[in-house]
């Protein structure tokens, strides 16, 4: 088991291949590449942001740090490739958080709201958005997870939320 100190608060997750994943700090400045099997520390990367959220494309990995940028990093060498800021009708659209990545689409849930963003990675523009106003519970917490099974099911859940969403998408 691999636990980190009270004091590193680790935020995004995800698999970088079958052997490596990648867990982030969201102050801490830190990337950890893990390996799943046996939970050693592989690597220990710097970054030059918060480490908010992160998700696999396939051929880069996006990450969020909290403002409207989302940058793309090599697989390989985790350097930072290029970058694009989110908009909504043309407003940058920031708190990006939890990431993944379905049907050429990174989906961003946004801190403080009740939205999953969908954003075109290439223009940086969110094509559509789902709302779980209706359905987040009204107990005070806030949506703040995403994970998308292989299936297209996308799970929600947040601070203080008693339940799981399961929604398809």
């Amino acid at each position: 088991m691999l636990r980190f100190p009270d004091s590193i608060f680790t935020e995004g997750f995800t698999f970088v291949d079958d052997s490596t994943v990648c867990v982030l700090t969201w102050k801490e400045h830190t990337a950890y590449l893990i390996n799943p099997w046996t939970m050693e520390i592989l690597n220990e990367l710097y970054l030059n942001t918060e480490g908010w959220g992160i998700c696999n494309t396939g051929d880069y990995l996006a990450q969020s740090d909290g403002s409207s940028i989302l940058r793309f990093r090599d697989i390989s060498t985790f350097a930072v490739i290029d970058s694009v800021s989110v908009t909504l009708n043309g407003q940058p659209q920031s708190f990006l958080n939890e990431l993944e990545y379905a049907d050429g689409l990174i989906l961003a849930n946004q801190w403080g709201t009740d939205r999953i963003l969908l954003i075109n990675p290439a223009s940086g523009i969110v094509e559509r958005f789902i709302t779980l106003g209706s359905v987040c519970p009204s107990s005070g917490g806030v949506l703040n997870g995403i994970a998308l099974n292989n299936d297209g099911t996308l799970y929600c859940t947040g601070k203080n939320w008693p339940i799981t969403l399961l929604l398809d998408l």
